[in-house]
């Protein structure tokens, strides 16, 4: 589910009162929290220890795990752990032959997936297709055998272009709905909390676009084309 298309969540705000049933609802919440967490940590500490024995890396056991860059879906052998997290083999190859760096595993504020453009910048696919064969934007591509190629949009090729991501993070505000002591979640898409071409100033990625009616979207003139 986008985060734009998340729709309101009830939730309970904090009693004034001091309660002592609440207060120890909380401390076994908690508790069921840190049991349901502790599994995946005991899981990362043992990898940490096998890190250090292979540091180049190494394949992991089971199924169902989900490659950081691609997110692919691997299991097993299709998979490879090193420093930078969890990749599948044709991710691993990727850094290897340097088509990508190492670093999109690790740090995903610093690259673009064609699902982030198409979220952040309210664009469709065929446009995206459209920049990259005008050059308008760069991309990095990472062959997937028996999958369509991922795409990786580094800001670092990009600077003129795409801004960084944490300018267009989604907002989310809180409303009280009754006097029950219930509150509504909204989460909205950054472009309706700020003036979109004032806030990325700079950045020829708005020269593509237009914000009409609250909405953020590719200009007629661009669609004609």
């Amino acid at each position: 589910m986008r985060p734009s298309q998340v729709g309101p969540q009830k939730q309970k705000t904090r009693s004034t009162e001091f309660n002592w049933d609440h207060v120890m609802d909380m401390v076994e919440n908690m508790q069921r929290i840190h049991e349901l967490l502790l599994p995946f940590q005991q899981e990362e500490d043992r990898r940490q220890r096998k890190l250090k024995e292979f540091p180049e890396g190494f394949h992991l056991n089971g199924k169902g795990y989900s490659c950081a860059i691609c997110g692919g879906s691997c299991s097993n052998e299709e998979t490879w752990y090193d420093q930078y997290g969890i990749k599948c083999m044709d991710c691993k190859a990727a850094v290897d032959r340097g088509d990508i760096p190492a670093y999109c595993a690790e740090d995903k504020e610093k690259w673009y997936s064609r699902w982030d453009l198409q979220s952040a910048f309210n664009v469709k696919g065929p446009t995206i297709t459209r920049w990259l064969k005008a050059g308008i934007i760069k991309a990095r591509r990472v062959k997937r055998e028996g999958h369509e190629d991922a795409l990786v949009f580094l800001i670092e090729d990009n600077k003129d272009f795409l801004p960084p991501k944490k300018l267009v993070k989604n907002y989310s505000h809180t409303e009280r709905t009754n006097d029950d002591g219930t509150f509504m979640v909204h989460i909205e898409p950054w472009y309706r909390h700020v003036d979109p071409h004032a806030h990325l100033k700079g950045y020829k990625i708005m020269d593509e676009l237009q914000f009409v009616n609250g909405e953020l979207g590719i200009k007629k003139s661009q669609k004609e084309k």
